[in-house]
């Protein structure tokens, strides 16, 4: 059942992450063939062609052993098993962004032309 937890964690945290990129977005009706236009045309493109598995390592080379700001395994402290709230933040960051990437990028790609 912890499993289930983690998931459905994991699946809100993404969810929040994307939740404001629509708004972000220029409505690109407005922007035809413009700078704005191939800059979010360029974004969503690489939004929806980068794989998970490639994202989430490089991420984690970066983040967690580069510049050791972020856990780069585990669910929580002390090899906790479940995001429980408590100090469990940091090991949520890296897998929402990863799992997000994609729906953010289909929120440019909905207006490309």
């Amino acid at each position: 059942m912890r499993a289930v937890g983690n998931t459905v964690t994991l699946a809100i945290a993404a969810a929040m992450l994307d939740l404001p990129s629509p708004v972000l977005w220029p409505d690109c009706r407005l922007f035809r063939d413009s700078w704005i236009d191939k800059v979010a045309t360029s974004i969503a493109i690489a939004g929806v062609s980068v794989p998970h598995y490639w994202l989430g390592m490089v991420l984690v080379i970066i983040f967690s052993v580069q510049l050791n700001w972020l856990p780069a395994v585990g669910a929580g402290p002390g090899g906790s098993g479940a995001w429980d709230g408590t100090g469990t933040y940091p090991y949520l960051i890296l897998p929402a962004i990863t799992t997000s990437v994609i729906p953010m990028g289909l929120s440019p790609a909905r207006c490309a032309h």
